[in-house]
């Protein structure tokens, strides 16, 4: 069977119950919605993320004006950059993972989120321009919350 182009939180648990605990999740996110902010991955009740694995990829051109787009999750009750990519390194239809020069964050993002946290997109510094979309491509794992943990 094709696997599907976005799942629901009731698939990804439905998953887990059959031992796929690592999860792909690639999305095209508009420039507006990066600019406004956007939720990629939803909060599941009683589960945390873990990031395993991100990438960004360009479309439409190169990244203009703003800082960097970054990847955000919540981690002991406050917000924390998992993948900060600059913009020098947003150039269309190139791969950047957390290995790629331009990437601030490589290596600092492993450890579990906060239960019941969504992880979202968005940028830094001003108004991004140019292109049009990043594909946003984050590899992770669902974690059961542990009572008392």
């Amino acid at each position: 069977m094709p696997p599907t182009l976005r799942k629901n939180k009731n698939a990804e648990l439905h998953n887990l119950g059959n031992n796929n605990v690592v999860f792909t999740h690639r999305e095209r996110v508009s420039l507006a919605d990066i600019n406004a902010g956007y939720t990629l991955l939803s909060a599941v009740p009683n589960y945390k993320y873990r990031l395993v694995d991100a990438k960004m990829i360009a479309i439409g051109g190169a990244a203009g004006v703003s800082t960097a787009a970054v990847i955000l999750g919540t981690r002991a009750a406050a917000a924390v950059a998992l993948m900060t990519t600059l913009i020098a390194a947003l150039v269309q239809n190139t791969i950047v993972d957390l290995a790629t020069a331009n990437d601030l964050d490589a290596g600092l993002s492993f450890t579990e989120l906060d239960d019941n946290t969504a992880i979202t997109v968005g940028k830094t510094g001003g108004t991004m321009t140019t292109l049009t979309h990043i594909d946003f491509i984050v590899v992770y794992a669902l974690i059961p919350s542990r009572s008392g943990a």
